[in-house]
């Protein structure tokens, strides 16, 4: 059930969602500032930088994956964070972008993504997609809103 104020950006997202998305060669300066800011995002997570992590994102977050609940809020989010940098050091992260789409203040990107990180065990790679949404805000920048991650396709 949506809260009151969740209404609002559900609605957003919901919008963006159901209209023609306006591709990267329709909005240039958008897509390319949102790709700037997708790629500053992965060197932090890259550089195991849980500041600018945090930092990437809005104080509202919502994150969804499989196996946890919802993350919703800044303090959430924070533990989140901490939690998925706490025992493990990522080593290398990369992307492919699948679709980037920009409607006014809200860019979607949808991506495949491989990760590889030091445990105690050993390395590991997981592989997976995502979808998140950025906001564009009052200072002109981009940030993470609303994300989910998911299983790889395939085997």
């Amino acid at each position: 059930m949506l809260r009151p104020r969740q209404a609002p950006v559900f609605a957003q997202v919901l919008l963006l969602a159901c209209t023609v998305p306006l591709r990267a060669q329709d909005q240039p300066a958008d897509s390319i500032a949102v790709s700037r800011a997708l790629a500053l995002y992965m060197g932090a997570v890259k550089d195991n930088d849980i500041t600018a992590v945090r930092d990437a994102w809005v104080s509202d977050t919502v994150w969804m994956q499989p196996g946890i609940p919802t993350v919703r809020g800044r303090a959430a989010f924070d533990e989140y964070i901490r939690a998925r940098f706490r025992n493990r050091h990522v080593t290398d992260v990369s992307i492919t972008v699948d679709d980037l789409s920009v409607s006014g203040n809200l860019a979607s990107v949808i991506a495949l993504f491989a990760e590889t990180f030091q445990t105690a065990s050993g390395p590991q790679t997981v592989r997976g997609r995502f979808l998140v949404v950025w906001s564009r805000q009052p200072d002109g920048r981009w940030k993470l809103a609303r994300g989910a991650g998911l299983d790889a396709p395939g085997p």
